[in-house]
């Protein structure tokens, strides 16, 4: 962890500046997403699970994803997903 005090606040405590690549450490990591929408083991394993790929919440769609990581997929990760939901696969 990395912790840096802040600059002119004597008694403000330290704060984690460190970026926070998914909620749950379960889950694959966010940089892995766009390869693991191509595996159709892993989506239809978290499928079969009610996992999300990313957080490990349930209510996932065919695409293993559960609705709110779905509002933050990049382009390309969106591209993919949206071959799972029209049934093409990866």
């Amino acid at each position: 962890m990395v912790f840096r005090k802040l600059k002119g606040a004597a008694s403000t405590p330290a704060r984690y500046t460190r970026g926070v690549r998914r909620l749950n450490s379960s889950g694959i990591e966010r940089s892995r997403l766009a390869w693991a929408l191509t595996q159709p083991r892993l989506v239809q394993t978290a499928r079969a699970e009610d996992s999300c790929l990313l957080c490990r919440a349930g209510q996932v769609n065919e695409a293993a994803l559960c609705p709110v990581c779905q509002t933050m997929l990049s382009d390309e990760e969106s591209r993919l997903a949206e071959r799972w939901m029209n049934g093409v696969g990866p």
